[in-house]
């Protein structure tokens, strides 16, 4: 080997030149490593402050610390009286005659229900005076509102009159309930007599002058507002 040759040896060693490949990447480990010393210097620092924060409340010269309101929510719950309006509103819009008053028919059911099942005489006084006054409301309305409505569009002449004969029957037997007390087996035939009348009046209705009415033209949700105000004028206010 020549002093050349030994000379280039020599100055390879001395100064490799190396690939940016081959640099080796920070261990992971070492990572890991500092990233828990850091750690736990901070852990030591919050508990140290937490610590001071704590004995300096106890020794009174640092208060604790007052716990804050709750921010106001940008969207208050409503109020009863907003439901009570919403809710109205959503009605009117939503039912239409038909709904209304299919909904009369199954809450006076309802209610003849829990008179027959019932044996106490507060209640059965409650439930006669509650029946009443639904079926006196729901007639009115249907001979103020429904029904001229119904003759006038279909041209009818048969179950309108009808209808309004049976309600004619209806008040009757009503009169001889309400406001009586609800004892005596008299008093318990009239109550049934009623009860199988109502069945035998809603059946026609919703069988005979129903289907016939919702195949009309007949605007049932502006007839449905207007049911609904009604009832509402006729409702006592407790």
């Amino acid at each position: 080997m020549t002093k050349s040759d030994s000379a280039k040896v020599v100055k390879t060693k001395a100064n490799p030149k190396v690939s940016p490949k081959a640099v080796a990447k920070p261990s992971v480990l070492a990572k890991a490593a500092k990233w828990a010393a850091s750690s736990a210097t901070m852990s030591g620092a919050i508990k140290g402050a937490s610590k001071g924060a704590s004995n300096g409340a106890n020794n009174g010269s640092i208060p604790p610390p007052t716990p804050q309101e709750p921010l106001p929510s940008p969207y208050p719950l409503p109020t009863p009286q907003m439901q009570g309006k919403e809710g109205a509103k959503k009605t009117t819009k939503s039912q239409n005659a038909i709904a209304i008053l299919r909904a009369d028919h199954a809450l006076v059911s309802e209610l003849f229900s829990e008179y027959q099942k019932t044996r106490s005489l507060p209640k059965k006084r409650a439930l006669v005076a509650q029946i009443c006054h639904e079926l006196t409301v729901h007639a009115q309305v249907e001979e103020e509102i429904f029904y001229p409505a119904v003759k006038a569009t279909l041209k009818d002449k048969a179950l309108v009159p009808e209808a309004t004969v049976e309600h004619a029957t209806l008040k009757e037997l009503i009169s001889q309930v309400e406001g009586h007390e609800p004892e005596g087996e008299m008093f318990a035939a009239r109550m049934m007599v009623l009860c199988e009348y109502v069945k035998h009046h809603v059946k026609e209705e919703q069988n005979e002058m129903f289907p016939k009415v919702k195949s009309s033209k007949l605007d049932l949700k502006d007839l449905g507002s207007r049911i609904l105000a009604r009832k509402q004028e006729l409702t006592p206010v407790h």
